[in-house]
């Protein structure tokens, strides 16, 4: 089975393989129960853009199975994959959640460092909160400000 760890905004405008499960990594810690008992007895093929994301998915579901279970990470993501399973995407969706998540965060760190520079220093906190906190969310794989995001319209 192929289990694609992209967000649904990258599947949409990339395309995604056929017969694959689609659970983001930031939703993965909440379905490994699941999934442990979906694939028990079959391999896990993970799929994302690069491969960086499926290798941390590739750890997550080791680190949760209490048996062993047969991981791997597809080699090249995407372009691993041979191009006659791939259903294509439609080019022109909106902006991914993670490049919004990025452009947001950049303009907030951005503008706090003006404002920390020009009226008052207590506002070079921000940059140093938004940062920890964009840090943390790729630690653990969840993503406030991407959740948030995705609930708008």
């Amino acid at each position: 089975m192929i289990l694609d760890v992209r967000d649904v905004d990258e599947i949409k405008q990339e395309g995604r393989v056929k017969h694959d499960l689609n659970i983001p990594l930031s939703g993965l810690e909440t379905n490994l129960e699941v999934l442990l008992k979906i694939t028990k007895h079959e391999t896990l093929e993970l799929l994302c853009r690069s491969g960086s994301r499926a290798a941390i998915a590739k750890e997550k579901i080791e680190n949760a199975s209490k048996e062993p279970i047969s991981v791997k990470v597809i080699e090249g993501g995407l372009k691993g994959v041979n191009s006659g399973n791939i259903i294509k995407g439609n080019a022109k969706t909106k902006i991914s959640i993670m490049r919004q998540v990025m452009i947001i965060a950049g303009l907030m760190i951005a503008t706090f460092s003006v404002i920390g520079t020009f009226i008052n220093p207590l506002f070079h906190w921000a940059p140093t909160i938004i940062g920890t906190a964009l840090f943390l969310a790729d630690l653990s794989g969840n993503c406030p400000m991407a959740i948030v995001l995705g609930k708008t319209p």
